[in-house]
């Protein structure tokens, strides 16, 4: 409860280039999560976003709130979320990778991924979004995936890997970690 009403504080901070959270293991739920997914909502300033929200027994739900939320983060250049050890499952792991890419100043993006329930035909979704959407980045540097944990087998790291590739060739410095 109290992550909630600090992230809500937070949101009146309209000029607030950078933001780093750290409410890993803070039993933050989804109502406290959606309060800070809500709160960076309401930062349009924002370049600079690093928020831990691992292990927090968060739903697929909550992460559609922050790819929505990143999704109105126009300025942001450097994201760096962490929603490892939550059940986001296949869903919540392509919202976000999907709201990441649509950002069109990203330069670096680290997304941790780590046991979240993801399963193979997940991972293949979320080579296809790297090949495809990723690439259109223009000022994209550096990709950081972290998927150790998940249900994938060597079809899916192979394509993971192949759109890594991709990725490297067009100047980005790609990592999937599987």
């Amino acid at each position: 409860e109290a992550a909630g009403e600090l992230g809500r504080a937070v949101a009146s901070l309209v000029n607030l280039g950078s933001l780093a959270v750290d409410l890993r293991r803070t039993h933050l739920g989804a109502t406290g999560s959606r309060a800070w997914a809500e709160a960076c909502a309401g930062l349009p300033a924002l370049e600079q976003l690093q928020l831990g929200l691992g292990l927090n027994s968060l739903g697929p739900e909550v992460a559609l709130v922050v790819a929505e939320a990143l999704g109105g983060l126009q300025r942001l250049r450097d994201v760096r979320l962490e929603m490892d050890l939550n059940r986001i499952h296949d869903e919540g792991a392509l919202a976000l990778l999907i709201a990441a890419a649509a950002l069109p100043r990203l330069t670096w993006l680290q997304l941790d991924l780590a046991q979240c329930g993801l399963s193979e035909r997940g991972a293949l979704n979320l080579a296809d979004a790297l090949s495809q959407r990723f690439p259109a980045c223009g000022e994209l540097t550096d990709v950081e995936l972290d998927l150790r944990g998940n249900s994938i087998s060597a079809v899916s790291r192979g394509a993971l890997a192949k759109a890594t590739m991709q990725l490297q060739a067009s100047g980005c410095r790609c990592v999937c970690r599987t």
